[in-house]
């Protein structure tokens, strides 16, 4: 399901045709929106991600809001529940080492390349209403991606964005494109929010 539908992107410009909307648009809308907010209003999704440890007690996940996290390794030995906390904002907060390991630092993540791997859900934990702000910036986004795409300012392939195991590519050849998205972005959903940088 997505944010928004071909139909209501297609209400926004009496010069569209909901046949005009591609499908794939949609998607690209839905994933501009869950990088700028940094979260998913999709259903559920479950994901592993290795994480650097960096020798403090928090680390911070990719994609919020999170639902449950289901393991923690550190080089492959696996973290009881009892010893981390996790958060839906993507906080994942060392509690204490289990004393089988030998680290100085009992609440700190051990420093090291991709040598910590969680595995968790992130998303709507069922399928539950995409707020209305969210949906009227898909339409939007969708809306302006049709009219370039009408007006023959689209190529093949290249601005990048994933969200769990999808990936969508996007190319213009009005470099303006990405910056009037941005713009809508700002416009109907403000500004970023803050990175958390540990």
């Amino acid at each position: 399901m997505g944010y928004c539908t071909e139909a209501q992107a297609a209400a926004l410009d009496k010069e569209l045709a909901q046949a005009d909307i591609q499908a794939d648009w949609l998607e690209w809308a839905d994933g501009l929106i869950d990088q700028w907010r940094e979260k998913t209003y999709a259903d559920e999704v479950e994901i592993t991600e290795a994480l650097d440890g960096n020798g403090d007690e928090m680390l911070v996940l990719s994609h919020r809001p999170v639902t449950v996290v289901s393991s923690v390794l550190i080089d492959e030995t696996g973290l009881s529940s009892d010893a981390y906390a996790w958060y839906a904002n993507g906080h994942l907060v060392m509690k204490a080492w289990p004393l089988l390991l030998d680290w100085p630092a009992p609440s700190a993540w051990p420093v090291g390349s991709q040598n910590v791997q969680v595995t968790y859900k992130y998303g709507l934990a069922s399928s539950g209403s995409v707020p209305a702000e969210v949906a009227l910036c898909a339409a939007q986004l969708v809306c302006l991606l049709a009219r370039y795409a009408k007006s023959g300012q689209m190529a093949g392939v290249a601005e990048r964005w994933s969200i769990g195991t999808v990936s969508r590519s996007l190319e213009t050849k009005n470099e303006g494109l990405m910056a009037e998205a941005k713009a809508v972005l700002h416009s109907t959903l403000g500004a970023r929010p803050p990175r958390f940088y540990g």
